[in-house]
């Protein structure tokens, strides 16, 4: 553990708060707060104290991946920090694990923030107005009026600012003198105040305002997406928005003024550190907030893409990557290629992203080397992402997202230009570009078996346990004969598909490891003996699809099929493949094969 240091705002706070210091850290209401100097030195579960080189104080938890932290360096602290504070101090033994559930989660900050948002707009909504908004980015289905998307994207511009502002890329009046400066006689966002000219400028539209004011210094902010130039009805109607719209000064008092969003949750605008998640609202979280109010989703939706990512992602390494050391995977990290047709608002995209960054700076780290977040992301974008939108709209918001959440990797002050978004992110139509770990399908073979998924029928939208039969009795013929591979998710002519619909039907997180478990029970119950050793299943992508790989190794023993006939009578054969053919032995054909494979075991023995 790490040496006692008393000089630290937290350690006051914490003794003014009935801490008592020890020789581990500090002891509250019989429960401990250890003293470290990295999440490693901690129990799982355990909730430690690091004061970094830099000055920076950290009550950080370790847990089974990583560690989440909350950044305590006082003496100003958020509002929800210092209630996280309070509820920690606290709580008593028996809560103790139940408290550091729900402080060290994600969830609850999101909940949290969403909660103030949604509030916040609908104490504004009789002053507020989209005018014209919903023909710029029109919604489908969405569960909320368009005045209330309007006040929310209006919230979420906000904290954008005030993000880029404590990244030190956007100077601070911006956010001074609103009330006074900034509004017209109605109490509403003048169209050429500073702060409306960042609220474009932050989200890569461009702006107008007259060259004696001293509101232009917004100019001198880099475009991050300039590489895109919008068509000109496009510009032209998103600056007309100010015009017909209308922000209220209490909206945004609520939102960037003093004790409001702000000033009430933490905000993070650099991430560049392994494997410790800092709880706070970044770049990514804002994206994630925008859309949980636009459609009222649950509050975990962008946790679960995260864990829906790195899981593929381990699946495609076939290892975990965070307790294998990097130079078994990183090679083959650096062929995935993340590749599909955007339709509409898509996240996993971004979230691939931050996986692919998080990973490449955790191998930096196992190499003892440098870590470059530019030239990790420039290569990231320009041979792992090939993302085609046939929408402009699409086109505009997928490239401005992909942009925010670059931001987070990149020191404070610094903001790059990345061209390299032309070649990640293109209009136009699906082109398919093949992940090489793929395998060319070409025709089916006494080796080679295409089929559409593993148990899911596509036209009735349930499970099919013929299908499901079909796929035992080609393993079985496989082991029986020279073994092969059966491709899930290629149709009889060779068209890969793949089996995400399959995917989403199963009510999972780690869909790709229930469909392999799901498989593998079934082989065991209907094959005898069980092909425990014989049977290998992978989860290859192409064209950002997901096929299912099942490679069967011969056996030199006789694999018996055990199932029950359409008239439910208990059935035990033995298949083999014959061509591109399953087929079943019956009489002298049957008596032949077995009397050959019973020579061939006694010969090995």
């Amino acid at each position: 553990m790490a040496k006692r240091s008393d000089g630290t705002w937290i350690d006051q706070w914490l003794r003014d708060h009935g801490a008592k210091p020890t020789l581990e850290g500090f002891e509250i209401n019989g429960n401990i707060i250890y003293r470290c100097s990295t999440a490693c030195e901690l129990p799982q579960g355990a909730v430690g104290l690091i004061h970094t080189p830099d000055g920076q104080d950290f009550l950080i938890r370790r847990e089974a991946k990583g560690a989440i932290r909350i950044h305590v360096t006082g003496p100003e602290l958020p509002l929800w920090t210092l209630r996280s504070l309070t509820f920690i101090t606290t709580a008593e033994p028996a809560q103790w694990q139940e408290t550091l559930d729900h402080v060290f989660n994600k969830r609850t900050l999101f909940r949290a923030s969403r909660d103030y948002i949604e509030i916040a707009v609908n104490q504004c909504i009789d002053r507020t107005s989209a005018g014209p908004f919903s023909y710029v980015f029109s919604s489908e289905g969405p569960q909320v009026s368009v005045d209330q998307y309007f006040g929310y994207t209006a919230c979420t511009r906000l904290i954008l600012v005030r993000l880029l502002q404590e990244k030190g890329v956007l100077p601070r009046e911006i956010t001074e003198n609103i009330a006074t400066e900034q509004v017209d006689g109605h109490g509403w966002l003048l169209k050429d105040s500073p702060l409306m000219q960042a609220l474009h400028l932050v989200v890569g539209l461009p702006i107008t305002c007259p060259a004696d004011k001293d509101s232009c210094s917004v100019r001198e902010f880099p475009n991050f997406y300039e590489t895109y130039q919008p068509h000109l009805e496009f510009v032209q109607l998103c600056n007309s928005i100010p015009s017909f719209s209308r922000i209220p000064i209490e909206l945004i008092h609520l939102i960037v003024g003093p004790g409001g969003f702000c000033d009430e949750f933490p905000l993070y605008s650099s991430n560049c550190e392994v494997e410790q998640y800092t709880l706070a609202i970044g770049f990514d979280q804002l994206i994630y907030l925008h859309d949980t109010l636009r459609d009222h989703a649950p509050s975990d939706a962008g946790e679960d893409l995260s864990h829906r990512a790195s899981w593929e992602l381990t699946v495609f390494l076939n290892c975990n990557p965070y307790e294998t050391p990097a130079e078994q995977w990183l090679p083959t990290l650096r062929k995935f290629v993340l590749a599909y047709e955007v339709h509409g608002l898509d996240n996993f995209a971004m979230v691939c992203l931050s996986e692919l960054m998080g990973l490449e700076m955790l191998a930096a780290k196992q190499f003892g080397q440098r870590w470059d977040p530019d030239r990790t992301l420039r290569r990231i974008l320009r041979h792992n992402l090939v993302l085609i939108c046939p929408s402009i709209i699409d086109l505009y918001i997928l490239r401005l997202r992909l942009g925010l959440t670059s931001f987070q990797w990149f020191p404070d002050g610094e903001l790059p230009h990345l061209p390299e978004l032309n070649t990640a992110v293109r209009h136009g139509f699906r082109s398919v570009r093949d992940d090489q770990t793929v395998p060319s399908y070409k025709q089916e073979s006494d080796t080679l078996e295409f089929k559409r998924g593993f148990d899911w029928n596509p036209r009735t939208r349930q499970q099919d346990a013929e299908l499901r039969h079909g796929i035992i009795r080609t393993v079985a013929a496989m082991l029986n004969t020279r073994g092969g591979t059966i491709a899930l998710g290629v149709t009889d002519e060779g068209i890969p598909v793949g089996i995400d619909e399959e995917l989403e039907a199963v009510r999972d997180r780690n869909p790709l490891d229930v469909l392999e478990q799901r498989l593998r029970t079934h082989l065991r119950s209907a094959l005898q003996p069980p092909p425990l050793e014989n049977v290998k299943v992978t989860f290859p992508r192409m064209a950002n699809r997901i096929f299912m790989l099942i490679e069967v190794q011969p056996t030199a023993s006789i694999t018996y099929c055990k199932f029950r006939d359409k008239h439910g009578n208990p059935k035990e054969e033995i298949f083999v493949r014959d061509g591109n053919r399953t087929i079943t032995l019956h009489g002298r054909e049957r008596d032949r094969f077995v009397l050959e494979r019973a020579k061939g075991s006694v010969f090995l023995e």
